[in-house]
């Protein structure tokens, strides 16, 4: 009910965010420089993420690291007037990695097969169907040009994402297996959730399973990908207007195009697949 909220504002700033940067100063160099910066503040994020999801509990870690990683980052994104306040944008989104932890455990621990299946398809489709908005990004850059248009996006996202986060705070229930870890950690440290050999004994597990080596690998591979090929790339918007020289309201169409071939994949041919495996 509330994914909406988020995946709306992200669409429509997300698309022209490179752009709105660029109108900023900031040049195509520095722009490799903060999606670098973004890549590693992930990395760091991601490793922490376990330990902190099991330290807070899912509820409380979902609330804080969204509102850390996506209002903070959207608010200083909207203030920003030099490359080092979009660094410290890109470094704070890094915090979206704890959440991507703790909030898909909210959905899947309390959930049956059925139920899990439901949930993810529904949030896939609802933040890929919000593509279909793009084109409200673009009008707006036309009518009100890039900087204010974006800083108008941006600020719109800050007060949806907050909303959305504290209403949904309000609405979770911490999962049985949270609540039975909460009451385990609270016997002990909280820093008895950072075991310092985890990562370890992870590690010397996937040497011994080399296909799930593989399958992780690919995963990596594919997350480099989708940040530096897609129209999620933050060098998309300036190759498509400034070197192929569509304008500016016009490429807000591709995120259309991109959206609607997703939904008729998840629609049309997810379901045939399925039906052949096993």
């Amino acid at each position: 009910m509330f994914e909406p909220m988020w995946g709306i504002p992200y669409v429509l700033y997300n698309f022209y965010l490179s752009l709105y940067m660029k109108s900023k100063g900031i040049t195509d160099k520095q722009i490799g420089y903060l999606i670098c910066l973004g890549f590693i503040s992930s990395i760091f994020f991601a490793l922490m993420s376990g330990g902190i999801t099991d330290a807070l509990g899912r509820r409380k870690t979902t609330l804080i690291f969204d509102i850390i990683a996506w209002p903070c980052s959207t608010l200083i994104y909207a203030l920003a007037k030099d490359f080092w306040m979009f660094a410290l944008a890109i470094i704070i989104n890094g915090a979206q990695r704890v959440t991507s932890v703790s909030y898909y455990l909210m959905v899947i621990e309390d959930a049956d097969n059925v139920q899990r299946f439901a949930a993810f398809n529904l949030i896939n489709i609802i933040n890929i169907s919000a593509g279909l908005l793009t084109p409200v990004a673009g009008f707006a850059v036309k009518v009100y040009g890039i900087a204010e248009a974006e800083r108008f996006l941006l600020i719109f996202a800050t007060v949806s994402m907050t909303v959305m986060m504290l209403t949904r705070y309000h609405y979770h229930r911490e999962t049985r297996i949270g609540q039975k870890i909460l009451q385990e950690r609270n016997k002990h440290s909280k820093r008895h959730a950072f075991e310092k050999d985890a990562y370890k004994k992870v590690l010397a597990d996937l040497m011994n399973r080399p296909t799930v080596m593989m399958i992780m690998s690919v995963v990596v591979l594919f997350n480099m990908y989708m940040t530096l090929g897609t129209h999620l790339s933050m060098y998309f918007a300036p190759y498509m207007s400034e070197v192929l020289g569509i304008e500016k309201t016009m490429i807000s169409l591709l995120g259309v195009a991109n959206s609607a071939a997703m939904i008729c994949t998840m629609v049309f041919i997810n379901p045939l697949i399925s039906d052949t495996i096993p």
